[in-house]
């Protein structure tokens, strides 16, 4: 399998390559993580720091059965590209709660602690299929371009 090259530029039709019947819950949290980002590099980052925070929360599959810390709870929100606004929104929560869960002076509660988990999982699974499909395309042109010489 060829891997695109990490200065190539991400394609603007990047989130039709989700299935139509995931569209409506992938789009907002994709389209606020794609946004800015510029390069198959920068996705690929991107995906490491989910899956290092995964793994560091998840914790075997616990799935956050303790608060987050400060830091994770930044450092996650940092690499989904979210606002504490839109954090907020997703875990149905004031912008204030996330900042005061950033710095440590409240905790989230047990169900803000699984949305948390959630928004993780899902933009970790969906960040990691847009790359996979992203490389598929690659490859297919690749052996399609191979084939044509």
């Amino acid at each position: 399998m060829t891997l695109l090259k990490h200065d190539a530029v991400l394609p603007r039709d990047a989130l039709s390559r989700f299935p139509a019947d995931v569209l409506p819950v992938v789009t907002p949290l994709v389209g606020y993580m794609v946004a800015n980002m510029r390069t198959v590099g920068e996705l690929r980052r991107r995906c490491e720091t989910l899956d290092k925070l995964y793994s560091k929360l998840s914790g075997g599959g616990r799935q956050l059965l303790l608060p987050p810390a400060p830091r994770d709870i930044r450092e996650l929100r940092r690499a989904l590209r979210l606002s504490q606004k839109t954090l907020g929104n997703f875990a149905g929560v004031t912008r204030f709660s996330v900042s005061y869960w950033e710095h440590d002076r409240t905790h989230p509660s047990s169900t803000s602690r699984r949305v948390i988990f959630h928004v993780l999982e899902t933009g970790r699974s969906s960040l990691r299929r847009l790359l996979d499909e992203l490389d598929e395309a690659a490859a297919a042109q690749d052996a399609s371009s191979a084939a044509g010489q």
